[in-house]
């Protein structure tokens, strides 16, 4: 005891001191961080009361309601390994036992005017003031079992190092408390509840019991996770795909698989099946040991074709295609089906596609703030500037898809107003390498991939213009390599945290040095920096077993103004993630690394899996089963929601939104029609081949109709191919 107030409890891996029951310090003494927030609540019980109406009481911006905290008025050592700490005032208590390698809370009430009962886990997250980002936290893997038996959470630390949050007893679920500034950008709280609120029809329960543990990896976490609970657990290996199977791997004892089908049937298989996929939609998979279910997994069939599915998605493209107008994400979608109908040969979209273009070339005097290209000076920008926005991504993404809509209708206003467009952004936006808007904008939304397809499609036809965009390139990626791992964006500083590190910039910067190592020029520093980049950006990344989230990045604003507007919530297999998972593309093919491709591919899954039967998607699954409740002044502008009571909405979410999204989520469409929609991939995974848009017909591969090339991993044995001309990458 160093004074009246705090306690500390220690061994060899764990310290834990505490402040008034607060856990204000926990540091794991491999690397001596903090994982707590001294700051913080950590340990303490989160309430309300069932006097409460959590829907009329104040509260902060990018939370729907505030609970209350205990707040302990009896601290006391029960023995060297436990201390006891009791709020007499709201008849709680909350134990913390010192483990070996962490810690358990029990939290306990005999209050029965309680309605939410939880407690707080505001860590050292993300962000936080005064922290090295890389020993910080990000809650990024939150799991909940089909039954909802069984809950945890798996944080990821820059680092490569893990803790993991597991629920010992069961919960109605968790919720994350985000920043009431930057619009939530920073995650503040994680609660494990044992209860929700009244409102969302709470289960009353009031014991609660949370294990914190150290990893010093994924598996190890898994491991522990499994071991934790005493049941075993699937991990996805193959998410699914077209026309074939799925994998699985089991962590601990089983003795089967349980697998339920999209339409409800159910069979049983051994542990070492592949997950046939014969329906659309989504297969819980569950082990079984002596009877006993344990921790499924969800994995996902896209139907008999991945085209026939690329057809349907852009067939469910329908108005208001995004929640504005801009060109960015609210043109994902004329650039999926341009892509559609070059593939196809064909002129489907027609009709869409030409009403669009009208607008971005600002024919018949259309001025679309965010959306047309305007070829003569205004409003203080420069010829060839998008009207009325300073958000240069919107322009880059036109240039994309004037190009593409060039290669589909060989119209030359549509190129040359691409490569004007493009043109006023090298002269007006870019300095040695950087792309400058008041913010370095390098790699928002990786303005790259334009250099690059334009440098290569003029270089193509002979035009000399293509030299001014090459060098453009070259130096945007110099500036990178030399930019180092720094990853500025459009992010706030305050009192309580320090410059954003987020998903987007990080993600971007590998993919930007990847394609042009892919497209333009193999420059192995290039290389060698982006694997780097990529090793850190694991920290963004999901590793939640479910189609809908293992392998996609980690983010959470979107859903502010996509969707339901009622973020921030959790953004799993938001289109986002595809610049990972092009990257990741991209370097699998660079250096031959097969689980790198099945990563790629994996979380390609997460935003292919969007798709329902009759062709719609939705922007992301929310993870969350209480989101940040949105913000009045963007609801009030989204085209989605024009027209309908934008009130917060009480409910319990952990799903997809009632909205539908036409754009943006196309955008994993648009680029997969220039890598995976075009592969097939035969790899070798932990001692099995692991095939992608391939199958094994009388000891012959036939590939999937369409396929342009294949990757052929490090196979133990050579493999006959139905069509060996097909192009080997």
């Amino acid at each position: 005891m160093q004074n009246q107030h705090t306690l500390i409890l220690e061994n060899d891996r764990c310290r834990a001191e505490l402040s008034d029951g607060r856990l204000t310090g926990l540091f794991d003494r491999t690397d001596g961080t903090n994982l707590a927030d001294a700051r913080g609540k950590t340990g303490t019980a989160c309430f309300t009361l069932s006097t409460d109406d959590i829907r009329t009481m104040p509260h902060a911006m990018a939370t729907p309601y505030e609970d209350r905290t205990a707040h302990f008025s009896v601290v006391e050592a029960e023995g060297d390994n436990k201390i006891r700490c009791t709020d007499e005032e709201n008849r709680v208590t909350v134990t913390y036992t010192l483990e070996s390698d962490g810690i358990t809370l029990d939290a306990e009430s005999l209050n029965p005017n309680m309605s939410e009962f939880g407690l707080n886990l505001d860590l050292n997250f993300l962000g936080k003031k005064g922290n090295d980002y890389r020993k910080q936290l990000l809650p990024s893997s939150p799991y909940t079992s089909a039954d909802g038996r069984y809950t945890y959470v798996i944080l990821t630390r820059p680092n490569g190092k893990f803790v993991t949050a597991v629920a010992e007893t069961p919960c109605d679920g968790w919720k994350f408390i985000y920043s009431p500034f930057a619009c939530g950008h920073f995650i503040f709280n994680l609660q494990f509840l044992a209860s929700f609120d009244r409102v969302y029809h709470g289960s009353d329960r009031k014991a609660l019991r949370v294990r914190l543990q150290f990893a010093d990896s994924l598996e190890e976490a898994f491991a522990k996770i499994q071991q934790t609970l005493g049941v075993p657990l699937c991990r996805n290996i193959l998410s699914g795909g077209f026309d074939g199977y799925a994998m699985v791997q089991t962590i601990g004892k089983a003795d089967s698989l349980r697998v339920e089908a999209p339409d409800g049937s159910v069979q049983t298989l051994p542990l070492t099946a592949r997950i046939p996929l014969s329906k659309f939609g989504f297969y819980t998979v569950t082990p079984i040991c002596n009877g006993k279910p344990g921790l499924n997994t969800t994995v996902w069939s896209g139907g008999s074709s991945r085209m026939a599915l690329f057809d349907l998605s852009c067939d469910g493209i329908r108005k208001p295609y995004h929640g504005d107008r801009n060109l960015c994400e609210g043109g994902c979608f004329l650039w999926a089906m341009l892509f559609n109908e070059e593939m196809r040969g064909t002129r489907r979209y027609d009709h869409v596609i030409k009403e669009e273009l009208k607008g971005i070339l600002g024919k018949d005097g259309i001025r679309i703030p965010r959306r047309t290209i305007v070829p003569v000076p205004e409003n203080g920008f420069a010829a060839y500037h998008i009207c009325e926005s300073s958000r240069v991504q919107e322009q880059f993404f036109g240039v994309s898809i004037l190009l593409e809509a060039y290669r589909v209708y060989k119209d030359e206003e549509l190129l040359e107003t691409a490569i004007s467009a493009l043109n006023e952004l090298v002269e007006n936006y870019m300095r040695n390498g950087m792309v400058f808007n008041g913010h370095d904008y390098t790699t928002v939304c990786c303005p790259m991939i334009s250099l690059v397809d334009m440098t290569l499609f003029l270089k193509s036809r002979h035009d000399a213009r293509a030299e001014t965009f090459e060098r453009a390139a070259r130096q945007m990626a110099d500036f990178l390599l030399e930019r180092g791992m720094n990853f500025p964006t459009e992010g706030e500083i305050s009192e309580l945290t320090d410059p954003e590190y987020e998903d987007g910039a990080i993600s971007c910067t590998a993919l930007a040095l990847l394609y042009y190592c892919m497209h333009m020029e193999h420059v192995p520093a290039y290389e060698k920096f982006a694997k780097e980049v990529l090793d850190l950006h694991r920290a963004w990344m999901i590793y939640t077993p479910d189609a809908r989230m293992q392998g996609s990045s980690f983010r959470w604003w979107e859903t502010i103004w996509e969707g339901d507007g009622e973020g921030p919530a959790i953004c799993a297999g938001h289109a986002w993630t595809i610049w990972t998972a092009e990257a990741m593309f991209d370097y699998g093919i660079l250096t031959h690394n097969d689980r790198v491709l099945l990563e790629s591919w994996n979380s390609w899954i997460t935003n292919f899996s969007k798709t329902q039967p009759d062709g719609s998607m939705y922007s992301c699954y929310e993870a969350d089963f209480i989101r940040g409740g949105g913000y009045p002044w963007v609801k009030s502008t989204l085209l989605q929601l024009e027209g309908e009571d934008m009130s917060t909405r009480y409910e319990i979410a952990h799903d997809y939104p009632h909205h539908i999204d036409s754009s943006l989520s196309r955008y994993a469409w648009a680029r997969a029609a220039e890598t995976w929609l075009q592969t097939a991939a035969l790899l070798w995974i932990d001692g099995q081949i692991v095939p992608i848009h391939a199958h094994l017909e009388n000891g012959v591969w036939t590939t999937d109709k369409d396929v342009r090339q294949i990757y052929i991993g490090d196979l133990p044995e050579p493999v006959k191919l139905r069509d060996p001309s097909l192009k080997r990458i």
